[in-house]
């Protein structure tokens, strides 16, 4: 999938793309220690962050094939069926929820706009899924002291549903497509469930 974009000169020792995506897999995976990575692949810690950055953007490049909302009404009926069938939730096309994903200390003037309410640098990140835990929708760009609810309402998808709402003629019919839930999603909270027969 990213063997593409992965692709370099040889210039200074060539590196294969599966090499790449290996060692950034495992930088990832253990955290911040890049030197594990780069000892095991026979490369130094400032070629590991730069292979990191080569793969997060190889794999942000395609991401338009993988995170979508559904499309059609095929699409669409498939993902209602699947919450159905995992929780007898009728008309539910996403899970949402935010979590904090833990960044380095940020400094200066801005520092404390990232510090979550637990008292840690992070951003927050709202992700959509269907009933597999397949990403729909993703948002990651909000600092850590924004709250959920903010991020919601500034999304495409509450937009997406204010729009809907506006050109329904007929107030009695509409179908809420936003109903907060306080269920289990095998073992994840799910704290909202896009709700529409016409999402």
């Amino acid at each position: 999938m990213v063997k593409d974009n992965l692709a370099g000169d040889a210039r200074g020792g060539f590196i294969p793309p599966h090499l790449k995506v290996l060692a950034a897999i495992r930088t990832w995976a253990r955290g911040e220690i890049q030197d594990d990575a780069g000892d095991l692949g026979g490369m130094s810690q400032a070629t590991i962050s730069l292979v990191c950055k080569q793969v997060a953007l190889a794999i942000v490049a395609h991401r338009a094939q993988w995170i979508k909302m559904p499309q059609t009404d095929a699409e669409q009926n498939k993902v209602i069926a699947g919450f159905y069938a995992l929780c007898g939730f009728r008309q539910v096309i996403g899970a949402i929820d935010c979590t904090h994903v833990r960044i380095p200390k940020v400094g200066g003037d801005v520092a404390q706009y990232y510090i979550n309410r637990k008292g840690y640098s992070s951003i927050n990140v709202q992700v959509v899924s269907n009933a597999n835990l397949e990403i729909m929708d993703i948002v990651a760009h909000w600092r850590g002291s924004t709250h959920d609810s903010r991020i919601f309402n500034e999304c495409r998808l509450k937009q997406r549903k204010d729009l809907l709402e506006e050109q329904d003629n007929n107030i009695d019919d509409v179908v809420p497509v936003v109903q907060m839930t306080s269920s289990s999603l095998r073992g994840n909270s799910a704290r909202a469930a896009f709700i529409n027969e016409n999402f």
